[in-house]
């Protein structure tokens, strides 16, 4: 499935459109690591592109899109507040996952998806139809990098990292140690050898920022996401035939009434109660993986 990076940059931000990006506050540009900063009205995302995978870098784009609305969503009248400054990463990761794992990876988005690509993009052949995307995008296989892992797989790669954290923390390993601890944990959990330090500890930029203990976000997010989705597709009963039609303007006003306005303004466990009636709760990831997958 072989995509020219010129081809998938003009299709991710064809998609940025269609959920709502706004191209006058924000830019996609291309990097090594996904990414997205900046602020309330300059947001920047890059990705980085792979012939051979062009769904790699779409599901990224779409990922760090999810990002970038929530920022675009905060309210501008408290936006120099602390009040009006998004809810932590747990609550960030939470709306960047709802967009690529909860809408993304639907088969409502990938018909949407499969008549953006053979209409706009002439794409030709039964690789590019709806089911065969959605079956490719519910393929369950293990992998060395994080960002390209399944969702059943993706909390291994959480819980090699925290574990590898508490010993560093704990003084109990040296920063010397990482590459052999990191591919001793990953044939612990993964049953592979790690053949090179780039597919192992040298493939995320959080540790060199110092941002000990970000990645167990991305897993509590994940369990906000399918916690949020759950009452969204109860709430939206539509929304499927709405994402076929490539209309995401329901699902961005929900997400904007009941998570992006609410901003700093009271916890993440206060915001999943009201929305929710819950606190954070992993029954409802554990639904969402069995109804997907098995």
């Amino acid at each position: 499935m072989a995509v020219t990076s010129n081809i998938q940059h003009k299709i991710s931000k064809s998609l940025m459109k269609s959920v709502g990006f706004d191209f006058d506050r924000g830019r996609l540009d291309e990097s090594e690591h996904p990414f997205c900063g900046g602020g309330t009205d300059d947001v920047r995302i890059t990705t980085r592109y792979s012939q051979n995978n062009p769904f790699s870098s779409i599901e990224g784009v779409m990922h760090e899109t999810g990002h970038a609305m929530y920022e675009l969503g905060l309210p501008k009248e408290w936006m120099h507040q602390p009040a009006g400054k998004s809810r932590g990463m747990m609550m960030h990761e939470s709306q960047s996952l709802l967009i690529e794992m909860q809408i993304t990876r639907s088969l409502a988005f990938k018909k949407f998806l499969s008549k953006l690509l053979t209409t706009s993009y002439n794409f030709k052949g039964n690789k590019w139809t709806a089911n065969n995307l959605y079956a490719l995008g519910t393929r369950v296989k293990k992998t060395y990098i994080r960002v390209e892992a399944d969702e059943v797989t993706y909390p291994l790669h959480i819980i090699l990292r925290f574990n590898m954290e508490e010993m560093l923390i704990n003084n109990t390993i040296k920063v010397k140690d990482i590459p052999t601890i990191w591919n001793e944990e990953y044939k612990k959990l993964f049953g592979i050898e790690v053949d090179k330090d780039t597919n192992g500890c040298l493939q995320d930029i959080h540790w060199y920022a110092g941002l000990i203990g970000y990645f167990p976000t991305y897993s509590l997010g994940a369990l906000a996401a399918a916690q949020f989705a759950n009452t969204l597709r109860n709430d939206l009963f539509d929304l499927d035939k709405k994402i076929e039609q490539g209309n995401f303007k329901t699902l961005i006003d929900w997400l904007r009434k009941n998570i992006h306005e609410k901003a700093s303004f009271f916890s993440t466990n206060e915001i999943l109660e009201q929305v929710t009636n819950s606190t954070l709760n992993a029954k409802y990831f554990k639904q969402y993986i069995t109804n997907r997958y098995l």
